[in-house]
């Protein structure tokens, strides 16, 4: 999957992994920890289902503190406030997930799960 691709792919992923994902954080509410998520539909699902501030997610705090960090919560922050629906939602972020995901191809070990 490309982080590009991810924006407007991750509101449809939201309503199919809604269900799992509620589950994984109200298991983090607990303290337990849930599943790392290990793809952009993943992380959309967990955040979407994460009772609080979506920056403040467990799921997505590695993404922060990384090399791309800054460049993820530009893009992520442009995402939750767009006001497009469905796959029109996150379109105008483009440059800023494009920017990302140059950034995570130009770090490939650590964001090898990522560029897959």
């Amino acid at each position: 999957t490309h982080m590009a691709e991810a924006a407007p792919s991750a509101a449809h992923a939201k309503d199919e992994g809604a269900t799992d994902a509620k589950a994984e954080a109200q298991n983090e509410n607990s303290g337990q920890s849930a599943p790392q998520a290990t793809s952009p539909a993943d992380v959309a699902a967990q955040v979407s289902a994460y009772e609080g501030d979506p920056l403040e997610c467990p799921c997505i705090a590695d993404m922060k503190k990384g090399t791309c960090g800054q460049l993820f919560t530009e893009a992520f922050s442009c995402f939750l406030s767009s006001k497009g629906e469905g796959n029109e939602r996150g379109v105008e972020c483009y440059p800023q997930f494009k920017a990302m995901q140059q950034c995570m191809l130009d770090n490939p070990e650590e964001y090898k799960e990522w560029n897959a």
